[in-house]
């Protein structure tokens, strides 16, 4: 199922709490390219089965403030045609890798959700620099969250999502923090 391409709904136990130990992670051994960033650039999702990447990012007027009725910009990077930038189609958007926000408590910053998966708050927020990131909660740890990275295998025309890998930087530490969830 589509929804299960972010995070699955099932988790086995034992894998959900791995700690990055600096090892070659599924996405390395891939060797996609790693999407330009900008002062803009939240977040974005590679899968094992091609290069094209989706990438997010905050969407600033500008007057420097989000703007309120899309705070993020989600698009395509596609690699296997040449690296141009694409829109996500109206299935993607409504039901993969399109976003749900909502305006912070503060008013200053925005609650995010994948449309695919909404059980895992996104936060995307301004830096002491002002710069937009997005934090989530990755192995435990309130962390910038960077980019998730799905091992598909192909079963007839369905994908089967073997695993989700989530990377980001401890707030407090600076320190890599990575999660390994199985469907």
């Amino acid at each position: 199922m589509v929804g299960a391409l972010w995070l699955g709904v099932s988790v086995c136990a034992q894998e959900i709490s791995k700690v990055w130990d600096g090892s070659l992670t599924t996405r390395e051994k891939y060797n996609y390219p790693m999407p330009p960033t900008n002062d803009r650039s939240l977040f974005f999702i590679q899968r094992s089965s091609n290069a094209n990447t989706i990438v997010y990012e905050g969407n600033i007027l500008s007057n420097g403030e989000y703007d309120p009725e899309k705070p993020v910009d989600v698009f395509w990077i596609r690699y296997d045609e040449e690296g141009q930038r694409k829109g996500l189609n109206f299935i993607q958007r409504k039901l993969a890798y399109g976003v749900v926000s909502e305006p912070s408590e503060d008013g200053k910053n925005y609650v995010v959700n994948l449309v695919s998966y909404k059980k895992r708050n996104i936060y995307v927020v301004k830096n002491q620099q002002g710069k937009v990131q997005a934090h989530m909660e990755i192995n435990g740890k309130l962390a910038k969250f960077n980019s998730v990275f799905v091992e598909i295998e192909r079963n007839f025309f369905i994908p089967d999502v073997s695993f989700i890998e989530i990377f980001g930087e401890d707030l407090e530490t600076g320190e890599a923090v990575y999660e390994r969830f199985i469907p």
